[in-house]
């Protein structure tokens, strides 16, 4: 038996195209819909360091790079320190030490015979690199970690050498007083 296919009118074919577009509409916004209700929520805690009334962060990576870093001073016996912290998106898509040397550049751009090293090391109990630079004259080390698709850092800075008290500081710091919490939705039904 032969199908015998009749061409379409033209006002059918402007309701197929509608109802096609309705659906595809439709579709997209269920998948939209079920993407935001599985996202998920990452929330940073900076504690104070010794002498410092407030730890102001930097939450945007562009402005990191290209602006004005915000920063927190403390007067210790050893000079001036300061500290600077990083909550942000990961918006360049780039690797962590990417962002590590870019940001310590911003600190503390490279002048004669400084040093860099890249370590692993952990951040609020979360995986992350190390890396530090400095002389006798000044110094920086920062701890950045990439926790769902946010990035996290914390970095120290001063005049003069680094000295035991401030390598003991940075690493009770980085494990204790950076709280690093991911929360992911449950599941309903």
């Amino acid at each position: 038996m032969p199908l015998d296919v009749q061409p379409l009118s033209r006002m059918r074919r402007f309701v197929m195209v509608l109802v096609m577009l309705g659906v595809l509409g439709a579709s997209l916004g269920l998948a939209q819909w079920l993407i935001r209700g599985k996202a998920v929520r990452v929330t940073v805690k900076f504690g104070l360091p010794a002498g410092v009334a407030a730890l102001p962060v930097n939450g945007d990576v562009r402005e990191a790079l290209e602006g004005r870093l915000v920063e927190a001073r403390a007067d210790w016996g050893e000079g001036e320190r300061r500290f600077y912290a990083f909550d942000f998106e990961d918006a360049l898509d780039w690797v962590p030490a990417q962002y590590l040397e870019a940001l310590l550049g911003r600190i503390m751009p490279e002048e004669g015979e400084r040093v860099m090293i890249i370590r692993p090391a952990a951040l609020g109990r979360v995986a992350g690199v190390e890396s530090g630079r400095g002389d006798e004259s000044a110094f920086a080390i920062m701890r950045l970690a990439g926790v769902e698709g946010h990035i996290v850092a914390f970095c120290l800075s001063g005049d003069g050498g680094m000295t035991d008290a401030d390598k003991q500081f940075f690493e009770a710091y980085c494990a204790e007083q950076v709280e690093i919490r991911v929360e992911r939705p449950t599941r309903r039904g």
